[in-house]
């Protein structure tokens, strides 16, 4: 029974011991890492901070993550893929696009992403101005390419 009794303490001595490692690693990892990020919030109703190092092109890199990350198995995702949506700046309002995106892309910078409908008076909600959409939380407004989401 006695040394039932000491093999179980130095069993437990070597688990707190090793307990004592963990933690130590665990202190060790950074707590903030300091990540540049473009805020973008979508007619869903959603915020995401997306990596500036993802951001930086429109077609190779942001375009792909609007595809196979934000909008994959989402609504919307076929408006992206044909290109129906529209990214302004969420202070001005100013559009930005595949062509002057690399010129105004910088860390810190909160873009807004709306979708592009062909009629923004359909359905049921047409007197209320909201998405006509099932799950879209977005409103109905006038854009410079027909109705947007």
């Amino acid at each position: 029974m006695l040394e039932a009794i000491g093999r179980n303490t130095l069993l437990l001595l070597h688990i707190a011991n090793q307990m004592k490692r963990v933690v130590q690693a665990i202190e060790a990892i950074p707590r903030h890492v300091d990540v540049d990020v473009v805020r973008r919030d979508d007619a869903l109703g959603d915020t995401w901070g997306l990596p500036l190092q993802a951001c930086r092109s429109w077609n190779r890199s942001f375009g792909n993550m609007l595809q196979h990350v934000i909008f994959a198995g989402r609504p919307g995702l076929q408006r992206v893929i044909n290109g129906q949506f529209v990214i302004t700046f969420a202070t001005s309002g100013m559009r930005v696009d595949e062509y002057n995106w690399h010129a105004f892309i910088k860390r810190d910078i909160h873009i807004q992403q709306a979708m592009v409908v062909s009629r923004a008076n359909t359905g049921k909600n047409a007197h209320a101005k909201k998405c006509p959409f099932p799950g879209c939380v977005g409103e109905i407004a006038k854009g410079d390419r027909a109705g947007t989401w």
